[in-house]
């Protein structure tokens, strides 16, 4: 594998620069880039914009809340956003060993739906 040292965005579509200085490129339609937030989980996984992930209780570690990591314009910060009660919360009000990714938005939606029972 080799690490990737820039990601490119034309007209012409997205280019790769690789380590050994070689460049990819690919035409790519439809794609939603995830965006890191530089900060970890508790199990030292980067977190993305687009993740869900589990916030466990300080007092009490089975109860959780599940979240979307969503960066917000309006705050200029990364947040929390509950998608069942449209309230978010900033990033900042936790700390790290409370936070676990459990998934992302794109491919798991389904951590993300509203239990309207």
């Amino acid at each position: 594998m080799y690490e990737v040292k820039a990601v490119i965005w034309t007209s012409r579509g997205l280019y790769v620069t690789l380590d050994e200085g070689n460049k990819a490129g690919r035409r790519v339609r439809g794609a939603k880039l995830m965006q890191s937030t530089g900060l970890f989980d508790k199990n030292g996984k980067e977190i993305f914009e687009g993740d869900v992930v589990v916030v466990y209780d300080e007092l009490n570690e089975f109860e959780s809340e599940v979240y979307e990591i969503v960066y917000s314009q309006d705050n200029l910060a990364w947040i929390f956003y509950d998608n069942e009660s449209h309230d978010f919360y900033l990033i900042s009000t936790c700390t790290w060993d409370e936070l676990e990714i459990i998934g992302n938005a794109h491919q798991n939606p389904e951590l993300l739906e509203v239990n309207n029972d």
